[in-house]
């Protein structure tokens, strides 16, 4: 995952080419800190080039760009992803929240970044359509009036599903989905090499229309006029 930005080369946005920039120029003299930076370089570059913001690394027990960023506490980088759209709930494999790796000098800063996005985040279950949780549900994605049977999902486990089998008819390990407004939502699919993130909107509690961003061995593609029915 992951390659080198050199100065100079810009991307779609030019703050987070710097970010890089300086994270690659900082020298960290704790070998757990060394471990984050490199996590860290890796999904932002993957990032500055099209990624999904959530993507998660190989390796890396299921952390986030926003996970290793707490644990190194660079709070400019933890405010970019957030301003852009990171997920403040997500948690790693073992269960681990951002918010608990927040790590010593800048944790009061950045937990206050974190909460201030919590509570923009923190839409009442009673306000529009998107469901706060899908447990025990599954989804179709249609085009055409017709089923697309290798994009449907169940959500076994809840809103966050890792194990290999929560994904039928793929070999995945991971299956997310985030309500991001009233009648909005997110799912993101990791596939082995490929991340594929469907944009929800609910015209009703159980179905509405969707596009999907994918992304994977260096290649980007979308599919628009998607839609989607949740039972």
């Amino acid at each position: 995952m992951g390659g080198m930005l050199l100065q100079g080369t810009v991307s779609a946005d030019a703050v987070l080419d710097q970010l890089i920039i300086q994270l690659q120029r900082t020298e960290y003299r704790n070998a757990e800190q060394k471990l984050y930076q490199k996590r860290l370089l890796n999904l932002l570059l993957d990032i500055s080039n099209g990624a999904p913001i959530d993507t998660i690394i190989d390796n890396g027990n299921g952390t986030t760009a926003l996970h290793n960023a707490c644990a190194l506490s660079h709070v400019e980088i933890v405010r970019w992803l957030v301003t852009h759209g990171a997920n403040t709930q997500a948690k790693t494999a073992k269960g681990a929240s951002v918010a608990t790796c927040v790590a010593p000098p800048n944790e009061t800063a950045i937990n206050k970044i974190l909460k201030t996005a919590g509570t923009q985040n923190n839409i009442p279950a009673s306000a529009g359509m998107a469901p706060q949780s899908v447990k025990g549900k599954s989804i179709t994605f249609w085009k055409n009036n017709t089923p697309l049977t290798d994009q449907h999902y169940t959500f076994r486990q809840g809103n966050r599903n890792i194990l290999s089998n929560a994904i039928p008819n793929a070999y995945g390990n991971a299956l997310n989905y985030t309500r991001t407004g009233n009648n909005t939502a997110r799912i993101v699919v990791e596939e082995w090499e490929y991340i594929v993130t469907y944009h929800l909107t609910f015209t009703s509690p159980a179905s509405g229309s969707a596009w999907l961003e994918g992304y994977g061995e260096g290649e980007k593609w979308t599919e628009t006029d998607l839609t989607f029915t949740l039972e």
